[in-house]
């Protein structure tokens, strides 16, 4: 979220990438204008954000859904879900397709975080992945991306 004046501006996705080029430095990146709601009040801003599902108001422990104004001023404050990492890895090796459902990978997250232990380490994730694959092709949730 960043703020101008009045108006107030909310990533909705692509929130790693965001973090991501603030520690490279960059100071422009691309971005797109899904909405103006300035006339709505707070309260009625939050609720369209939650029925639209452009908001994911969980920490990086797989807890919530938290208040919003808990959410970090910008994205610095963003913190790493490691599994979110994971679920992310698990898609790009295959283990689900790729989908237009909001929060697919917090959602593959939740599903891995008690299944699987992370260990801190490359070795360690490389691990997990393995893991994860193999928890994805013996089962396939029904409200997860297969």
């Amino acid at each position: 979220m960043a703020q101008t004046g009045e108006l107030e501006f909310f990533i909705t996705d692509h929130h790693h990438l965001a973090r991501a080029c603030w520690e490279l430095g960059l100071s422009e990146i691309p971005v797109e204008d899904k909405a103006n709601f300035c006339h709505l009040n707070r309260d009625e801003f939050w609720k369209v954000m939650e029925q639209s599902r452009w908001c994911h108001l969980y920490d990086q422990f797989g807890k919530g859904p938290h208040e919003p104004r808990l959410l970090p001023e910008d994205v610095r404050g963003l913190a790493d879900d490691p599994y979110r990492s994971l679920a992310w890895e698990l898609r790009r090796e295959g283990g689900y397709e790729k989908s237009n459902q909001p929060f697919a990978e917090f959602g593959w997250a939740q599903y891995l975080r008690p299944k699987i232990k992370i260990e801190p380490g490359n070795e360690a994730f490389k691990k997990a992945i393995k893991q994860a694959l193999d928890i994805a092709a013996a089962t396939k949730p029904e409200n997860l991306p297969k």
